[in-house]
């Protein structure tokens, strides 16, 4: 199957409340993620819509999206259970300008189910987001650095 790579900018256009009517919201409804993150101003998040796609019945919003993704990869890795599919809907561009470090990503490890994840996707924690209201319309600011030129390699070559 083909997963599409999506740019840091392109999935930040989407975490957000709804700014349009009929737009449509998060099949998780009050349980969504963007719910928890300040209990100041809830809101349900916007779904995720692949490029050139159109939302899907049971798309989630992109929090919503990382945590199930977060679970499942956790899930794979410790319960030694086989798992038939695929664990996203999209991977994210590490270490590269403007895109995430790769601290902040969950990799399939060497020897790993990678035709199960085979694309980084962005950790989610709740404490690494920020509600910001404009307009009247919540958005997540992301508290994630980006890549110093210094680390864009990925790895550190060896102490001497």
């Amino acid at each position: 199957m083909d997963i599409p790579v999506i740019t840091r900018g392109y999935e930040e256009s989407f975490m957000r409340g709804a700014m349009y009517d009929g737009e449509p919201l998060c099949v998780m409804g009050s349980k969504c993620e963007c719910n928890y993150i300040d209990d100041t101003k809830p809101f349900v998040g916007i779904r995720f819509i692949l490029p050139h796609g159109s939302p899907m019945p049971d798309n989630l919003c992109v929090c919503c999206h990382r945590r199930v993704v977060q679970d499942l990869y956790y899930d794979l890795l410790y319960s030694g259970r086989p798992f038939r599919g695929l664990l996203q809907k999209y991977g994210v561009i590490a270490n590269e300008p403007n895109e995430y470090c790769i601290e902040n990503l969950l990799i399939c490890p060497a020897g790993g189910p990678i035709e199960v994840f085979p694309l980084p996707s962005v950790v989610h924690q709740r404490n690494r987001y920020k509600v910001l209201v404009r307009h009247n319309v919540p958005y997540l600011d992301q508290q994630l650095p980006y890549p110093q030129p210094d680390q864009r390699q990925g790895f550190r070559p060896p102490s001497p």
